[in-house]
């Protein structure tokens, strides 16, 4: 690789008629130092919040395979996190499984917190995460809040049926369908939002999902108004249709079907009603929306330059996040023309305004 370089610089002074009589090799690589990474994103519903810690390199030769055959996984550390009137120590887990397969080891040395029960997170309380290396002067810390709840409304809120029983709400995939969250106004909001749809169905009996988005990060209105308090995302003519049905094997011999069985429950069964689309919406901190944004590549201006967001801090270099998140689910059943147009159940075509696109 050097050489490389020593030839480029060869050619350019040449080119220049400034070519030196002494050597023109120059070392590429920066003094090495220690760089951490951090990932932390607190999820106040689960029972355990992971913190992934690693540090940085630098190497001659394929840079890639080197990651693949070494682990950079930090072990021995002090990892503390604080908030909500609570101090939880992690453990340190050696050989948890990444993320999902590909080129790199798979497993890595990981840190847990416990929060279950009594000791659950609280939304809209500020945390910090502390990280020490015993016996040295080595410190990172970084706070957040978590964001208040939130709630998806408007045309997916449950509908008021008979008696004391309640309704799953009907999307449409021939229309615009606008999906309306809901945030508290107060210190620690969901800054940005992320969405999915999920449709659960059965191809010959054999259970299948297919599954839209997330969407991109988004934090103002995309495509619809929204009164004060609220954010809204629509999706756009036939959109989740032209997702869904490319991916849905409507073959010869094959039935489609998805569960429009029980549309209404009493309200103390909700946990019955039908499961057939399931519409999920995440509300990020304002440090993970920061992230988040920073990072993304559709954000990139290649005639400049766009530092990493981080909100490390402490006595040694330190990249990453430390964020949070909240989120709520919503179930939906598909209109006559939905599920006439993705062939579930045999429903027959409504007797207008239902064409494919």
């Amino acid at each position: 690789m050097q050489n490389k370089y020593s030839i480029y610089l060869l050619l350019l002074l040449a080119l220049l008629g400034v070519l030196p009589s002494c050597s023109t090799d120059f070392e590429v690589y920066a003094p090495e130092k220690d760089i951490y990474i951090v990932y932390c994103v607190l999820n106040p519903e689960d029972s355990l919040q992971t913190v992934r810690i690693s540090k940085a390199y630098q190497v001659e030769g394929d840079a890639i395979q080197y990651a693949g055959e070494n682990d950079f996984s930090v072990k021995g550390l002090k990892v503390v996190l604080k908030g909500g009137g609570k101090e939880y120590t992690a453990v340190e887990v050696p050989n948890y499984p990444r993320d999902s397969d590909g080129i790199f080891i798979p497993s890595q040395t990981v840190y847990q917190f416990a929060t279950p029960g009594t000791d659950k997170l609280v939304k809209g309380q500020i945390y910090s995460l502390e990280i020490g290396a015993p016996d040295t002067d080595i410190w990172i810390k970084a706070t957040d809040t978590i964001p208040h709840e939130i709630q998806i409304t408007g045309k997916l809120a449950l509908i008021a049926g008979a008696g004391t029983t309640s309704c799953l709400p009907k999307m449409s995939l021939n229309a615009d369908f606008p999906v309306l969250i809901f945030r508290k106004k107060l210190d620690g909001i969901a800054r940005s939002f992320e969405l999915r749809v999920d449709l659960f169905y059965k191809e010959n009996g054999t259970p299948k999902v297919v599954s839209y988005g997330p969407t991109k990060a988004f934090d103002k209105n995309f495509g619809c108004p929204a009164s004060s308090g609220e954010i809204c995302y629509e999706f756009g003519k036939y959109e989740l249709f032209g997702f869904f049905e490319p991916k849905m094997n409507k073959g010869t011999g094959i039935s489609l079907t998805y569960d429009n069985f029980t549309p209404c429950v009493d309200k103390n069964q909700i946990e019955t009603i039908s499961h057939a689309i399931k519409v999920e919406v995440t509300g990020m901190s304002s440090e993970f929306s920061r992230y988040k944004l920073a990072n993304n590549p559709a954000f990139t201006d290649l005639s400049g330059s766009k530092p990493e967001y981080t909100n490390m801090k402490g006595s040694t270099e330190a990249y990453g996040i430390f964020g949070s998140y909240v989120k709520d689910t919503k179930w939906a059943l598909l209109d006559q023309c939905g599920e006439y147009l993705l062939s579930l159940n045999g429903t027959n075509k409504p007797n207008s305004n239902c064409e494919f696109p």
